[in-house]
């Protein structure tokens, strides 16, 4: 299982980025990765968060390395689309 700072430090991330959405998680063993589907005005994003990635950075950093990554953005771009976040950045 993942630190779960960390996963609540990626929820309110994406919280903040997806305002008036929902977001809701689930641990995903074949993946080694947290799985997030926001909701939001009949849009659905998703993301998955390797262990790798969680492994490599504080609770505190994960913001700005999704930051750094885009991740918002190509959720925005990528509707409907799972992106994987790696340590070494983004896969769709």
């Amino acid at each position: 299982m993942l630190d779960q700072e960390k996963v609540k430090a990626v929820r309110e991330y994406l919280q903040g980025q997806f305002s008036n959405g929902t977001v809701e998680d689930r641990y995903d063993a074949s993946r080694k990765s947290q799985v997030f589907s926001i909701q939001r005005q009949g849009t659905l994003y998703l993301t998955a968060i390797q262990q790798a990635f969680m492994d490599d950075h504080d609770a505190r950093d994960i913001p700005a390395a999704l930051g750094r990554f885009h991740l918002v953005e190509h959720l925005r771009d990528l509707p409907g689309q799972l992106v994987l976040v790696t340590k070494a950045g983004l896969t769709m």
